[in-house]
């Protein structure tokens, strides 16, 4: 019986993960920052890094899945997980085609 309820939930994770973007987050500060707000502007830096001092407090990578069809929405995926961190920028943003 107690497996009975057990499976169905199981089932429901799994699909939850496999459906949604992939998007980890690797924290590099010890001391957690606090969330950003749900508009919270997050600047992305690709090339070149920001001229002012700042500190890594985490590493995102994610990849894109078969729901995420434009880079625009996998950016904002990426951009919540920033905010999520306390982050105020994206700095080093790469991709690559596997």
């Amino acid at each position: 019986m107690r497996y009975a309820k057990l499976a169905p939930l199981m089932l429901v994770t799994a699909c939850a993960v496999l459906a949604g973007p992939s998007v980890r987050v690797t924290r590099l500060s010890p001391t957690p920052l606090a969330a950003r707000g749900e508009g919270y502007p997050i600047r992305v830096y690709r090339e070149q890094r920001p001229r002012c001092a700042y500190d890594e407090i985490a590493v995102l990578s994610a990849k894109r899945t078969i729901e995420i069809r434009t880079t625009d929405a996998l950016m904002e995926i990426i951009r919540v997980k920033a905010r999520e961190a306390g982050g105020d920028a994206i700095i080093g943003l790469t991709s690559e085609t596997q």
